[in-house]
């Protein structure tokens, strides 16, 4: 959509207005292409997005997060994300999904689990994640990055047990 819009001098200059485009709403894609060794991400998954779309037991549901908010950074594509459909390809790809020669969602949702049942809160490293070519990003791929995962779903019950009977 474009207007022609009135200058200060008089003028009119034709101005487009778009919806903003793409947002990874991660700031990943920025920080890997910066080629760093290490990067920390946190996400505070949206329970009311979760519970809408599939109901409130999606909400907690580790697999789902570690799914809906990292599966398009290793390739995988949400055919619910109008990015992905409108595109046909997963924008946000940066990372092999095998690296290290396992399935490094499976091992993101196994240890954020295990966390969780032990009371801890959801921080983990995966290390040695290869990146790979986004040409939308303008990444260059062929090296290797640990990405410290910071999933913010509930509170730790070792931290709630710490808390005063009071509160």
């Amino acid at each position: 959509i474009s207007a022609s819009i009135p200058t200060t001098d008089g003028e009119l200059r034709e101005v487009a207005f778009t919806d903003g485009g793409i947002n990874d709403l991660s700031g990943l894609p920025a920080l890997i292409k910066m080629k760093p060794d290490r990067v920390i991400t946190c996400f505070v998954p949206s329970a009311v997005g979760a519970g809408l779309r599939f109901g409130p037991e999606a909400a907690s549901s580790i697999s789902y997060q570690v799914f809906n908010l990292f599966g398009k950074n290793f390739g995988l594509m949400d055919a619910a994300n109008p990015a992905s459909i409108v595109s046909g390809r997963v924008l946000s790809h940066l990372f092999d999904l095998y690296s290290n020669g396992e399935n490094q969602l499976v091992k993101l949702v196994d240890t954020f689990e295990s966390l969780r049942d032990a009371g801890e809160p959801l921080v983990t490293t995966l290390e040695g994640l290869d990146v790979v070519d986004n040409e939308f990003w303008g990444i260059e791929g062929g090296w290797t990055v640990d990405v410290t995962f910071v999933l913010m779903v509930g509170v730790p019950q070792k931290f709630v047990d710490e808390l005063p009977e009071d509160i």
